[in-house]
């Protein structure tokens, strides 16, 4: 059972005292998050992101959750004015929309509001439906937080559990690019051409979830202009436009011409033939897609 020991109360103290009656804007909110999680002993840039984008699936644009720990906790901060049910209100709704559009193994299980002056704690439930049912918890003053820092203990049971939690996450993100690579040597694929070929796939994954390619631009394209006989052809076509600048580009399919380019050598190097075309490699391409965000993964 984890406890609250002694020098996390000391650190909490102290914290108090840092910014008990502050003014601060919300520009300050990274360092009063930053120093939220050293309380605990955490170091925020090892388990959580700020800024994290978090585009809509009606493509109606693009969010920023200000700190996201995937599978765990959104926190929303607000300036220290922002003080009404109004405010409360309107910044809780933006953090549960940022949830329902998130995939199923990123929606979290707590949001903390934040504005200087106090700190509002829900739980989140995901319905059958994907969306999320949040519950209101607790409100506490900053001048409360040491008497309440049970209340924060998911920070550490979360953080202990990351290294499990990201093995299970990796191990899945290696199984689904094992199945594609199971496809393509199947056919019978000579293997310098495989690992060209799966470098730009993850590149294409990376790029969808991360907000160089638009969203879901490599899945649609996938799913809406190829088959399992003519895959082969559209893969070389796409990796074709990324490695051409746009007034280069001509007689191609619109769908291909909104691809951004790529300014690199990754899509120069020549295959020695048309990547295989087989049913079982599109339907493993867009399962790897869709099912895993690849925003963590390194393409190269």
């Amino acid at each position: 059972m984890k406890i609250i020991n002694r020098q996390m109360k000391e650190n909490a103290e102290a914290f108090i005292l840092r910014w008990r009656g502050t003014t601060a804007e919300r520009a300050e909110a990274q360092t009063f998050t930053n120093e939220f999680f050293q309380i605990f002993g955490l170091d925020r840039k090892d388990l959580a992101q700020f800024e994290k984008p978090i585009r809509k699936k009606d493509e109606s644009g693009t969010g920023f959750a200000d700190l996201f720990w995937s599978g765990k906790l959104i926190i929303e901060s607000k300036s220290a004015y922002k003080d009404n049910i109004q405010h409360w209100d309107k910044t809780l709704i933006q953090a549960e929309e940022y949830i329902d559009d998130l995939k199923e193994h990123q929606k979290p299980q707590f949001i903390l509001l934040m504005n200087f002056k106090r700190i509002r704690k829900y739980s989140v439930d995901i319905t059958k439906s994907g969306k999320a049912k949040t519950r209101f918890l607790i409100e506490i003053p900053i001048e409360k937080l040491a008497e309440n820092l049970d209340e924060f203990l998911f920070f550490i049971e979360f953080a202990e559990r990351l290294e499990t939690d990201e093995e299970k996450v990796n191990q899945e993100a290696a199984r689904k690019i094992a199945n594609v690579y199971d496809a393509i040597e199947r056919k019978g694929y000579k293997s310098d051409d495989i690992a060209i070929l799966l470098a730009r796939i993850l590149f294409c994954l990376f790029a969808e979830d991360t907000g160089i390619f638009k969203p879901n631009q490599f899945y649609d394209y996938l799913q809406n202009h190829t088959t399992g006989q003519n895959l082969g052809d559209h893969l070389l076509s796409l990796f074709k436009i990324l490695n051409t600048p746009p007034r280069n580009r001509k007689g191609h399919h619109q769908a291909l011409n909104e691809f951004p380019y790529v300014n690199g050598d990754l899509f120069d190097t020549r295959l020695s033939k048309i990547p295989p075309t087989t049913n079982a490699l599109r339907t493993a391409l867009l399962n790897t897609c869709s099912a895993y965000d690849w925003s963590d993964i390194s393409p190269v």
